[in-house]
């Protein structure tokens, strides 16, 4: 059975990718990402990513009925203050 993966913390989808060429390079099958959650950057990941719900929020305030069910979890770094785009505050 294909491996399923939610994204949380998403941003454009760059640890979503590594760990679909993570996958490739083990030689396993490719993961079918289902849902992918986050503030921002909704329609670069649609983008490359045009088959997976894109859920827009912050995710402490989404219902947890929000995200279906997945066997796998990924999670970014919420890099806001981090980030080369917006106030750049630092940690």
């Amino acid at each position: 059975m294909r491996e399923t993966v939610g994204s949380l913390c998403a941003g454009i989808g760059g640890l979503d990718l590594a760990y679909e060429r993570y996958c490739r390079w083990a030689g396993l099958p490719r993961p079918k990402t289902v849902w992918q959650a986050d503030l921002v950057n909704e329609r670069v990941r649609a983008r490359h990513w045009p088959k997976t719900e894109q859920i827009v929020g912050d995710i402490r305030r989404i219902p947890l009925e929000a995200f279906g069910p997945v066997s796998t979890i990924v999670m970014g770094f919420p890099c806001k203050d981090l980030s080369c785009a917006g106030r750049q505050a630092g940690l």
